[in-house]
């Protein structure tokens, strides 16, 4: 192209302020083109650039660079219709049948190169970066048993060594030594040298922690006290906040286009994971600025980080390396679920030191055996949380994990359930998925309503979601149906269960809804998402005329602005002696004392309320009898041996209706039982749709296709889909 060789002076003289916002053409050595000026002409260049003139002076249109130059396509001409869509923008077709990128469409991640208000402290925080994503070394602190309790976890370097933190409520020079365990050796290949580094897990629990109080702690890293000593808060235990996050996904931006590299290529890992890095800490920020820097804890619902190549260990690494990375991490314990982006690793159990696992799940591998650490439960003042591995899909597991935690923490007035899969979210991208509809969501509605539980947390969706009361209908026959009850501002003593889908808390990957015309389902209570944003939520417990209440609310990252909530929950209390004193969690605890109010006994050095009730006691408890409540018509398959496929093999067939694939060679999928193979009976897929032409997308909500020449845009596990008429289109194939 022709260049003008005009003084930029003169461009600059119509600006009446610095524009610190991306300007691409200042790469050919012009400014952009002064917002609302009139340009009188306008014209592309061979890049597909877009450019203007300003009272003479050659000048970019500011949103007329090519964005999907970064991925070698042409930018569309004006007016052309969508074809389809990703996280980056629309895309269109030229006239020879090839893709093109559709100018100023929507892009559907958060690039914090974008966002002027924070422009320089992103600027430094890309310094810092290279300089931090390699310490793989950081410190993660999870919840303990109870509140009384932290668990801790570090890599190391060294193995020769017992793991420390000294925890001091005073001064660090009289802290309390607390010894841990050195976990196997685990190596990552170093990206840049191409050699191999050993790592060891660390892993220590601190106990006899107080409410209310400051303290300070330092680790023994490496076989050496650090110098840093960092301090730890404590709040009211009758009063207190916790923050509740969707994925992270930190490492999700990787590949995307983005005007930091001026369009020319895509981000690499680092740059993605960067990226995801910054927003993770402003989030992390941001909500320890809304509940007044005094959270007592965070959930996140899963896929802390992104990668699943299991040849990439190193990129998942940096990702937890990132997750790590911000300060309050230090100072807050996080309780986290395991996505679908976290099992392709064995990251999860060695940076995070979970409290209470469920110790031997069916879910077994050959080579390390049972993989404990991922069903797990705690006690936080007087709510109960259980969080689930949502990836095996195990019924049995789910409700030893559940009843553990309600056997030993029976009184609890809330009861909280997180885990990755949202069963009642509504994202076009997972929720109506069969896996989802047909397999997790029969077992856990039953278990949840059964044992009333309060709220769920969810993610993986990346939209935000939340549900109605949800109860488990008793006529459902095992197959997932459900009652709902509507959601108000103030929910008294609410009949069902709360199901909040979070979304993506660092912007990373955001995904669409479905509209309420394309729905077929009735538990959808609201539904949020904002493009280039990202959010957190608050559970905040509290007791008020002598009975407990929980207001559940989402907010906007940035701004601080209300997304949905709150909901005020409100129930009678469980536990008679509070909200001054805990009711006591053995039944077997010593009577201490008796006076008007009733029996005391003492636990972790404090009184508590001896609960004698035996009407209160069976309230509390419910069932945990796993013949009662889980029948082999739930958890199993009943079918005639007949149709055993490996009965001529020796080998019986599966029972179990949510088994792992262990094997699969020429004779069909195989899993294990009782330490056996069996072998997997399939449903074979109803073809009669398609064979008589009906629309199989319409359940879906979507349309078929009307154009039967159309070609396949995406295929998935449902189907072969087109795009028409502005939207997507379920393609009939006719066998």
């Amino acid at each position: 192209m022709k260049y003008l060789l005009i003084s930029i002076a003169l461009l600059l003289a119509c600006s009446k302020a610095e524009d610190t916002r991306y300007c691409w053409s200042k790469e050919y050595g012009y400014e952009c083109c002064p917002d609302n000026a009139d340009v009188s002409d306008t014209y592309e260049d061979d890049d597909g650039n877009t450019w203007g003139i300003v009272d003479g002076v050659q000048c970019g249109i500011r949103e007329g660079r090519c964005w999907s130059m970064a991925g070698g396509y042409k930018c569309c001409p004006d007016k052309t219709k969508r074809y389809s869509y990703d996280q980056d923008g629309e895309w269109g077709l030229l006239s020879d049948g090839s893709v093109c990128g559709i100018r100023h469409s929507q892009r559907k991640w958060y690039d914090r190169e974008l966002v002027k208000e924070t422009k320089e402290e992103w600027n430094d925080f890309k310094v810092k970066w290279e300089e931090e994503k390699i310490d793989f070394q950081r410190i993660s602190v999870f919840p303990g048993d109870n509140e009384t309790e932290l668990n801790f976890a570090w890599y190391s370097k060294t193995n020769d060594t017992l793991p420390v933190i000294c925890w001091g409520k005073d001064s660090i020079d009289n802290c309390k030594e607390y010894e841990g365990i050195v976990d196997m050796e685990y190596k990552v290949k170093d990206k840049s040298s191409g050699r191999e580094v050993k790592y060891y897990s660390n892993k220590v629990t601190v106990k006899d922690i107080q409410h209310d109080s400051t303290y300070y702690y330092k680790r023994k890293l490496n076989g050496e006290f650090e110098q840093k000593v960092i301090q730890f808060n404590t709040h009211n235990t009758n009063n207190y906040k916790f923050v509740f996050v969707g994925d992270p996904q930190i490492g999700g931006s990787t590949g995307r286009y983005s005007p930091v590299n001026y369009y020319k290529e895509k981000l690499s890992d680092s740059e993605g994971i960067r990226n995801d890095a910054f927003n993770w800490i402003k989030t992390i920020s941001s909500a320890f600025a809304k509940t007044n820097q005094e959270p007592s804890l965070i959930l996140s619902a899963g896929d802390q980080a992104d990668e699943t190549d299991v040849a990439k260990r190193y990129n998942e690494e940096m990702q937890y390396s990132a997750l790590l990375l911000p300060e309050q991490m230090q100072q807050i314990p996080m309780a986290a679920a395991l996505g679908n982006h976290d099992y392709a690793f064995d990251t999860f159990r060695r940076h995070f030191h979970v409290p209470n696992p469920l110790e031997n799940p069916i879910y077994y591998n050959s080579k390390t055996g049972y993989l404990s650490g991922y069903n797990y439960f705690f006690k936080y003042n007087n709510a109960l949380v259980v969080v689930l591995e949502t990836n095996h899909l195990h019924c049995i597991d789910f409700k030893r994990v559940i009843t553990n935690g309600i056997q030993k923490y029976p009184n609890t007035d809330w009861r909280i359930a997180m885990f990755h899969h949202d069963i009642y979210g509504n994202g076009i991208t997972h929720a109506q998925s069969n896996s989802d509809i047909a397999t997790i969501r029969p077992c856990l509605t039953k278990l949840l309503h059964h044992y009333k539980f309060d709220v769920v947390i969810n993610g993986h969706d990346h939209v935000y979601t939340a549900s109605k009361f949800v109860t488990y209908d008793p006529n459902a026959n095992n197959n997932g149906d459900y009652d709902v009850n509507e959601v108000s501002d103030v929910n008294e003593e609410p009949n069902g269960t709360l199901f909040i889908t979070a979304n993506c808390s660092t912007g990373s990957k955001l995904y669409e809804y479905y509209e309420k015309e394309q729905m077929t389902w009735k538990y959808v209570h609201k539904d949020y998402q904002k493009y280039a944003s990202s959010s957190f939520g608050v559970l905040d417990f509290y007791y008020e005329d002598n009975k407990v209440s929980l207001n559940v609310t989402t907010y906007d990252s940035d701004t601080h602005s209300v997304i949905d909530g709150p909901y005020k929950i409100i129930k009678k209390k469980k536990c008679w002696s509070e909200p001054n004193y805990r009711c006591c969690h053995s039944e077997s605890t010593e009577v201490v004392e008796t006076d008007s109010d009733g029996q005391w006994g003492v636990e972790n050095g404090d009184w508590c309320g001896i609960v004698t009730d035996e009407k209160q006691k069976e309230d509390n408890n419910i069932d945990v009898n796993i013949e009662k409540f889980i029948s082999d018509k739930d958890v199993y398959i009943d079918y005639d041996d007949s149709k055993c496929w490996s009965k001529k093999l020796g080998y019986d067939c599966c029972r179990q209706k949510m088994i792992d694939v262990a094997l699969t060679d020429k004779d069909g999928k195989w899993g294990i039982e009782d330490n056996k193979y069996c072998g997997i009976v399939e449903e074979k897929e109803d073809t009669n749709n398609k064979k008589n032409n009906k629309c199989w997308s319409e359940p879906l909500g979507y349309p078929c296709c009307n154009n039967k020449d159309i070609k396949t845009s995406y295929t998935d596990k449902d189907g072969d889909w087109g795009y028409e008429n502005g939207n997507w289109c379920g393609i009939i194939k006719v066998l």
